[in-house]
């Protein structure tokens, strides 16, 4: 990941963004966590459209960011 991606991603550390994955469709960055050249974001559904969220998982840092920024 380049590092200007990787830099979105730290500074996007506690805000919610559209998510695809998410069962209500918005989840919140809760951690990024780098290994080398590997990525990955630790994401927590939020409350959203009348849906419950709280389920956290760990997702690549390329698909997050994609969902946060393009």
């Amino acid at each position: 990941m380049l590092v200007d991606k990787l830099n979105n991603l730290l500074g996007a550390v506690g805000l919610d963004y559209s998510d695809n994955f998410s069962k209500t469709c918005r989840a919140e960055l809760l951690h990024v966590l780098v290994k080398g050249d590997d990525v990955k974001c630790v994401v927590r559904d939020v409350d959203a459209y009348g849906r419950e969220g709280g389920n956290v998982r760990i997702e690549t840092g390329w698909s997050t960011w994609n969902a946060m920024f393009y």
